[in-house]
């Protein structure tokens, strides 16, 4: 079972997205920030990163760039569809606020197969 790891400051959508990828079949790490992630190394397992974009310091772009060193896709979310260029860019997935699980499962599907890496939902 894949273990995806989600990075979320916001209480609410950690908790969505825990009960969606448990109904998808994945199996969900829960980290509340960034610093939580980098101390506690729970990047050492995981086959899949999903992580909001605005948090505090490190944000969800410090965490792609962090993640794409060890080769280890994300999905960086956020409301804010105006950085979905950016996130593109560093070779990061986007999924638009609020997200639908039809494309947040399309995504991962497509990241946990090897296929193309930049992809917005």
């Amino acid at each position: 079972m894949e273990k995806i790891l989600v990075v979320d400051d916001d209480y609410d959508i950690r908790k969505a997205l825990e009960i969606c990828l448990c109904d998808l079949g994945y199996s969900p790490i829960i980290a509340k920030d960034s610093k939580d992630v980098i101390n506690g190394h729970h990047y050492e397992v995981v086959d899949l990163v999903i992580t909001d974009y605005q948090m505090p310091w490190p944000d969800g772009l410090v965490l792609t760039e962090f993640f794409k060193k060890i080769n280890i896709p994300v999905i960086v979310m956020s409301a804010d569809w105006d950085i979905e260029g950016k996130v593109l860019s560093l070779s990061g997935s986007f999924l638009k606020k609020p997200f639908d699980g039809t494309e947040l499962k399309e995504l991962i599907e497509k990241l946990l197969k090897g296929g193309d890496k930049n992809e917005c939902c």
